[in-house]
């Protein structure tokens, strides 16, 4: 796994949950093209990737990362759960 992390970033820095960690009834309606990892880590680490969107996605050698700043932001507030899975659907078109 280290070597699919961005910007030389020791894998102690960043907590991968496969995608079989994430809530069920967020996963059944995804198209399962790629092996999926959401990694969590502080939005400061990845400040040269773009910032038009609350989650960032990296695609590496066929590996979707799908970036957020903690995961409350996933299972707490229902309006950034809708937004990530938003994202997470517009990567997998």
């Amino acid at each position: 796994m280290g070597q699919l992390l961005p910007h030389g970033l020791p894998q102690s820095e960043v907590t991968f949950l496969h995608i079989e960690d994430l809530p069920e009834d967020c996963i059944y309606d995804l198209h399962n093209r790629w092996t999926i990892f959401f990694g969590i880590s502080p939005a400061t680490h990845f400040s040269n990737l773009p910032t038009t969107t609350k989650y960032q996605v990296q695609k590496v050698e066929g590996v979707s990362l799908l970036w957020a700043d903690a995961l409350s932001d996933i299972y707490e507030d229902a309006e950034k759960k809708r937004l990530f899975w938003k994202a997470l659907k517009e990567l997998l078109k």
